[in-house]
């Protein structure tokens, strides 16, 4: 009996493979944690997010820009628990703008802080920093700056941050205890809002998107040093745009913004590649697709997959390492003016300002049809693609015992379930399975049910 059902499954399986075709399944969930996302006390503008793996990922939320939230998760985004937090004193507001997590457990953020000493205003540019995961911390206060304005750290102790005014380069190679002040010929290091305009490789190789007038012409481009500073590559960038630059590896690296149209939006969706390590870009997407408000940021799940985001909502995708590019319908975070992005592991963390964060994976289903698993008798097994829980649905009265066998694709039996009272649904945790392609049977005293559901783990 057991040989006949293990002969049915592997044939069934066989004839599935004929005329198998792939559809992309995208899941979208939203991370309902009042620590990450709080409306009510303001704490709704992401200042960064970043993963080290999947379960190592830091989110720096700043509230009503005046005071912060630093928060780490360990499974893949769905909860957050809370490194430090700010207490609220209206004498020294701290507006957190970005952030840098090179590894365990170091986390900087530059910031403004604002208030008064003896009735005189002040507005200074700090870098906050703590080597222990929030358990202590410190503060560095740039000289004379009064926005912190980008920041990159290649490890635990070297990087580089941008400010203004002044537009000033500040270099630092023992974790922000000590910096340095580097001048440079531009007008202005970076353009607009705060972001990821400088990318930071070692003491003597670094980047800058920069900006500067010159004979009359507003001229942007990324800069590109090999000794500390003292000389500049520059690559033009002939259109005016915002750009917020990303790097993989020392030598491939991405640029993502929107062309400027004069009045404070973009008119375009830019995307720049370098293999060089930033010394030539080729541009390899630009279009006037809607929403069209340029492109904030990108990050990459492996060699192949990656995903752009920017203001507004835009979501760009590319599963071929960025020979081509497709708009991503997202209209969980169709309002949002500011997306940040990164993974953990395949599941995309989008954290964005006045939507809450967001957890996004793709899976590809092989199926013989392009209809999910929907049986319109009795019974109704989904999703599918499944991860952590099948639901089934009991459209009809089903004279209990009603068992649930799920085997795999060679006809082993891999575990059952077993329901002695009738429930309109239910959902099942399912066991520690590998991806693949599994089969299950309903039974009932009356009836039987048989089918098959796709398994991916996250």
């Amino acid at each position: 009996m057991i040989m006949n059902l293990k002969y049915y499954i592997l044939v069934s399986f066989l004839i599935l493979n004929f005329n198998l075709h792939a559809k992309v399944y995208q899941f979208w969930e939203r991370i309902e944690d009042i620590n990450a996302y709080d409306y009510e006390s303001g704490c709704t503008f992401p200042a960064g997010i970043k993963c080290l793996d999947s379960n190592d990922c830091i989110l720096i939320v700043d509230c009503a820009s005046a005071f912060m939230k630093v928060l780490r998760s360990t499974d893949q985004g769905k909860t957050w628990f809370i490194l430090y937090q700010d207490s609220l004193d209206y004498d020294r507001l701290f507006d957190a703008h970005v952030m840098a997590y090179p590894s365990n457990n170091y986390i900087y953020v530059g910031a403004t802080i604002t208030g008064s000493i003896e009735n005189k205003y002040f507005m200074q540019a700090v870098i906050w920093r703590t080597y222990d995961g929030g358990k202590t911390y410190d503060e560095t206060m740039l000289k004379g700056a009064s926005i912190v304005r980008s920041l990159s750290m290649s490890d635990s102790m070297n990087g580089m941050a941008t400010t203004d005014p002044p537009y000033k380069i500040y270099i630092t190679n023992d974790g922000w205890r000590t910096y340095k002040m580097l001048e440079h010929p531009w007008y202005s290091v970076g353009d607009g809002a705060p972001g990821k305009y400088c990318h930071f490789i070692d003491s003597l190789n670094f980047l800058v998107y920069f900006y500067v007038r010159r004979d009359g012409y507003r001229i942007t481009g990324i800069a590109r040093t090999t000794d500390g500073g003292v000389s500049w590559n520059e690559f033009l960038i002939p259109e005016p745009s915002k750009i917020s630059i990303n790097f993989e590896n020392r030598k491939l690296g991405w640029a993502v913004g929107g062309r400027s149209n004069g009045i404070g939006d973009q008119s375009s969706d830019i995307i720049y590649k370098t293999t060089d390590g930033g010394f030539t870009w080729e541009k390899i997407y630009d279009k006037e697709t809607e929403p069209v408000f340029g492109l904030q940021n990108i990050a990459s799940r492996d060699s192949l997959y990656k995903i752009a985001v920017g203001q507004f909502g835009k979501v760009l995708k590319t599963t071929n390492g960025g020979q081509s590019w497709e708009w991503v319908f997202a209209k969980q975070v169709g309002d949002a003016p500011v997306l940040h992005i990164t993974f953990a592991g395949r599941i995309a963390l989008i954290s964005t300002f006045g939507l809450g964060h967001w957890r996004m994976w793709e899976y590809e289903k092989v199926s013989s049809n392009d209809e999910d698993i929907n049986y319109k008798t009795k019974v109704v097994l989904y999703p599918n693609p499944v991860t952590d829980f099948l639901k089934i649905r009991f459209n009809e009265y089903l004279e209990s015992p009603v068992d649930l066998e799920i085997y795999n694709s060679i006809g082993e039996r891999v575990t059952q379930f077993s329901f002695y009272y009738h429930v309109d649904d239910i959902s099942i945790k399912l066991p520690d399975l590998p991806d693949g392609v599994y089969y299950f049977r309903i039974k009932s005293v009356k009836e039987s049910f048989n089918g098959n559901f796709v398994k991916i783990n996250q």
